[in-house]
This record gives C-alpha cells, structure tokens and sequence, in this order.
C-alpha cells in the first residue's frame, strides 16, 4: 500500500508483503521514543501518539508521511478533520452516515474548526461515522466537498479559500479507501464486531 510504501522509502522496516507492517513500525518508533527521550521518533506523529490514544483523541487526520503519497488538496484536507470519540452530547445528535445509534466511545470523523460547539449547533455534515475503516474515505471527501468548502462558517476564510483553490485543480493522488483506512489504523483506530470504529491502540499499545 502507498502508506507502506512511503514508510519504507523513509527506512522504517516495513515489510511490504505484511499487511501489519505499517503498525509494526510504529509500535517501533514509539518504543524507541518512550525509551529514550532525548532523541527523535522516526514517525513523526509517534511521539503524541501514544499519548493521544490513551486520552481517546481527538487526534487529527494527518499524517507526516502524507505529503510523500497525496494531492496537496487531500493533505489539507486532512489537516482539517479530525477522529474522536462520541461522549453525551454526541449520542443526541443525528449523525451523517449512520442508520444506527450511536453508542458511547463510538469513534467517527469532524470538522475540527468546529468541534467546540454543541453537535446540533454546527454546520451540515460537520461529521460522520463510518461503520468500517475503508469508509473512512469516503465519509472525509463528502465532509470536505460540502462542510469545509462550502457550509461551515468556523473554518478560517484563508484555508476554505485555499481548499477550493486545490480542490478544483486536484490530481488524482488522493490515497483511496485503503490509505485513509491504513492512515486511521496507525492512530489507533480499529473496527468493532458491533459498534463500528474504536479506539484501541496500534499495534496493541494499550
């Protein structure tokens, strides 16, 4: 996969026949960064990353190793959106994407500019809960096409105008369903049997 593949051309052991190999890799960096503090994770994001999964996020959707393998478009995109967990609040609300409950701790995507306020009191769309990790994809384009660009008053005027400028002239690098599924894997998102997604750590962190 394109995210496997940026890993290995930045030398991280990355076994491209290994579907887990991405993880693995992470779970490396982190070791290295919780054993020795004083010198840098070879992930990027593996510093926080640990840490930030433990809290239960939010934790934005980007990843360093994007800009090696998607349209400046998807990255900021990406830089955009955020994965959360779903707390009392949330539960009310009707939900794009969802033909069931939300239950507590469900794990889904969101406009982050807007994320402070109340659920009902955000633009359309503002966010979604893919039931799986390859619909994650899909969920953050519909988030991007019509909250961020279109609807949603908190994203700041130089970015929306940004997006529209890279959204009409994007290429087609942008990941696909397996990419943004190996990207939300690496940040410790992981599918439930009943529940859609979760938090539950890479590479068994947690």
């Amino acid at each position: 996969m394109l995210l496997e593949q940026s890993l290995v051309s930045q030398n991280l052991a990355a076994p491209s026949t290994d579907s887990n190999s991405l993880l693995a890799s992470l779970q490396n960096a982190n070791n290295s960064s919780l054993t020795d503090s004083s010198s840098d994770p070879l992930f990027p994001a593996a510093s926080l990353l640990t840490k930030s999964v433990m809290q239960r996020g939010p934790i934005v959707a980007y990843l360093d190793l994007d800009r090696d393998a998607l349209s400046d478009y998807q990255c900021l995109v990406r830089q955009q959106i955020e994965f959360f967990q779903a707390g009392t609040q949330d539960l009310e609300s009707n939900a794009q994407g969802r033909n069931r409950a939300i239950v507590p701790n469900q794990v889904g995507i969101r406009c982050k500019h807007c994320s402070y306020l109340p659920p009902k009191l955000r633009a359309r769309g503002a966010f979604y809960y893919p039931g799986k990790l390859t619909g994650i994809y899909q969920a953050a384009q519909n988030l991007a096409t019509h909250h961020l660009c279109e609807q949603c008053p908190q994203v700041p005027r130089n970015v929306r105008k940004q997006l529209l400028r890279l959204k009409d002239g994007k290429s087609s690098a942008g990941g696909g369903k397996n990419y943004w599924a190996d990207g939300a894997r690496a940040l410790g998102v992981v599918e439930s049997t009943d529940d859609g997604l979760r938090f539950g750590g890479p590479a068994s962190l947690l």
